[in-house]
């Protein structure tokens, strides 16, 4: 008894400091990751890993940061170390996916949104991966199916037909696009990012009454919107009845209008943001009349005016823009 005794006390007398600095080193490296300074949280994160090899959660966190400095292939190969600690992870294996899917690595991608599957089958961005990947592959037949089960997953979201639209355009099959963008706007009228390829498609289709329609819409929301403006010049001549006599379809009630911003434009063009207003299937807007944004890249909100940085989001972060007495302000 009084050798167990001893041998506790001496384990104990071992294990607190080194817990206590390992604590203190993943306190350091959440500070410098909070401050911007990736690097040196990398370096800590893999300092605390050494401390506890048994732990992925250090290898995921130093991940983190070299994905945020878009070192994709370092970030790969502390995933993969995490992953071999924790191989029932299928969060874990769809995230490597998707950094090999941006490396161009198509078909590595794929193996890994396959285990991310096997081992939760109900994984929606393993789904959202492997149609991705089958996309860049040009099978159709394997994007579809896949999109589906990611469908079956998220049917009341009009992203899931945003996705397909653009799947179909980039096949080159514009009729399946223009139903899936409709039905888009059928879920969330305010879903704006759906009308301007649709008016393109309309366009396409000889359809000037419907396009002029979609590039109305877009004006309810930015009055300002450069292409939507043009575009209406263009096919001014085109039309088949009066402007004001074509019915705009899905319209919005009371529409929140704010300025055109470019860098929204951008952004919307990127894979690593989602820009929206939120509204219901009646096209009745949220009461508290906001923009919401979610990155999947490291991004920066700077003034237009000021060119001051004044935020920084992070992957994953989901911001609210408040319209409130005529200003924009993000929360």
């Amino acid at each position: 008894m009084k050798n167990s005794a001893a041998a506790f006390l001496i384990f104990a007398s071992f294990f607190s400091p080194l817990k206590a600095q390992e604590k203190e080193i993943e306190s350091l490296a959440y500070e410098n990751y909070k401050q911007g300074n990736l690097t040196k949280a990398a370096d800590y994160y893999l300092k605390q890993a050494s401390l506890n090899p048994s732990d992925p959660k250090p290898l995921l966190n130093a991940a983190m940061c070299e994905k945020q400095k878009d070192n994709y292939e370092a970030a790969i190969s502390l995933l993969q170390k995490a992953f071999a600690l924790d191989y029932n992870n299928s969060e874990i294996a769809a995230e490597i996916g998707w950094l090999k899917f941006h490396l161009a690595d198509y078909e590595g991608a794929l193996p890994f949104f396959e285990k991310s599957l096997k081992i939760n089958p109900s994984n929606q961005r393993a789904y959202l991966g492997a149609s991705a990947v089958y996309a860049q592959l040009k099978d159709i037949v394997k994007t579809v199916e896949n999109l589906k089960k990611y469908e079956e997953l998220r049917k009341d979201f009009a992203g899931v037909d945003y996705i397909y639209a653009w799947n179909y355009v980039n096949f080159g099959l514009y009729e399946q696009a223009r139903e899936h963008l409709i039905n888009v706007l059928r879920k969330d009228p305010s879903f704006v990012e759906a009308r301007l390829p649709l008016a393109g498609i309309y366009l396409r289709e000889g359809k000037y009454n419907e396009a002029w329609n979609q590039y109305e819409r877009v004006l309810d929301y930015a009055p300002n919107h450069p292409l939507a403006k043009e575009m209406l010049n263009k096919i001014r001549g085109k039309l088949t009845a009066q402007p004001e006599d074509i019915r705009p379809p899905f319209k919005i009630k009371n529409p929140t209008v704010t300025e055109y911003v470019d860098a929204i434009n951008e952004l919307k063009k990127s894979p690593n943001i989602r820009v929206a207003l939120g509204a219901n299937n009646k096209g009745e807007q949220w009461r508290n009349k906001s923009v919401k944004i979610r990155s999947f890249g490291k991004l920066k909100v700077i003034g237009k005016r000021s060119g001051k940085e004044f935020a920084v989001i992070y992957p994953g972060d989901i911001w609210e823009i408040k319209y409130s007495n005529g200003s924009l302000s993000l929360k």
